[in-house]
């Protein structure tokens, strides 16, 4: 395993044998409770065992907007943001690059220009292919 290259090397890294034997270290789990999986964790970048604090959405007169930094050039992750207005129909967001290099910053923008703004909701999804 080429250490720091992709996730099967991130779980090896952040867990020991006996934690991804017992599954602490799969995609969904959370052991620092954060509510970010450690598929996400691997996605931005951060400590599956810190607590990181949650994403916050802006709201300004371009839309409602998060902004985030990622490890550059992940080879098995694909990002995804999306929105919605509650009515459970997600709607894909593009996603751009503030700011190159490594970690990167990226940014997700909803221009609040379909649904019902004051119940609109943006998320960022994180898929392994």
């Amino acid at each position: 395993i080429e250490l720091g290259s992709n996730l099967a090397s991130w779980k090896y890294e952040n867990f020991s044998e006996t934690e991804r034997t017992e599954g602490l270290a799969s995609n969904t789990m959370d052991p620092d409770f954060d509510n970010l999986p450690n598929l996400a964790e691997y996605a931005l970048g951060t400590d599956p065992r810190q607590f990181t604090p949650p994403l916050v959405a802006t709201l300004d007169a371009d839309g409602l907007t998060i902004t985030f930094t990622r490890p550059s050039n992940l080879p098995d992750v694909t990002y995804a943001a999306e929105s919605t207005d509650g009515q459970n129909e997600w709607s894909p967001v593009p996603l751009e690059t503030i700011s190159p290099g490594d970690p990167e910053t990226m940014r997700a923008r909803d221009p609040l220009t379909t649904g019902d703004a004051s119940k609109r909701f943006l998320r960022l999804r994180f898929e392994t292919p």
